[in-house]
């Protein structure tokens, strides 16, 4: 009895760590901010929502607790002003970032500005530049 617990155990930690939004969570990991938008094809896959710029406030928590506050409000500012498209990753909620989604924050010369691999769990990735 104990061996099928064990089995089972261990076959739902391979479901979580192989899954569809861990591999998700992976490749945007590997993403960085001045990455072209084919990069983020390449790593995520050809068909993001798209979502237009629109309003960032669901961003405002999702950095790193030693992000201090001014870096924060300095970089959310630069963000809502410099991005240009959004692209989540499945996006399942249309352009409302669901837990687990990727997102990709783009400017207008389609570089990446911003990330968040993993909604609600990995803090925004964002370049250095945006919170100067």
């Amino acid at each position: 009895m104990s061996a099928v617990i064990l089995a089972l155990g261990g076959l739902l930690v391979l479901a979580v760590m192989f899954s569809p939004a861990r591999r998700r969570e992976q490749a945007a990991g590997e993403l960085a901010a001045g990455d072209d938008s084919t990069q983020v094809l390449a790593h995520l896959g050809p068909t993001p929502t798209r979502c237009p710029a629109g309003g960032l406030e669901h961003l405002g928590d999702g950095f790193a607790g030693e992000v201090p506050r001014r870096t924060r409000e300095t970089a959310l500012e630069r963000m809502r002003a410099l991005t240009a498209a959004r692209w989540l990753y499945p996006g399942r909620a249309g352009c409302t970032p669901e837990g687990g989604d990727a997102e990709v924050g783009l400017g207008s010369d389609g570089r990446v500005l911003w990330i968040v691999p993993a909604t609600g769990r990995i803090p925004v990735v964002f370049s250095d530049s945006l919170a100067s």
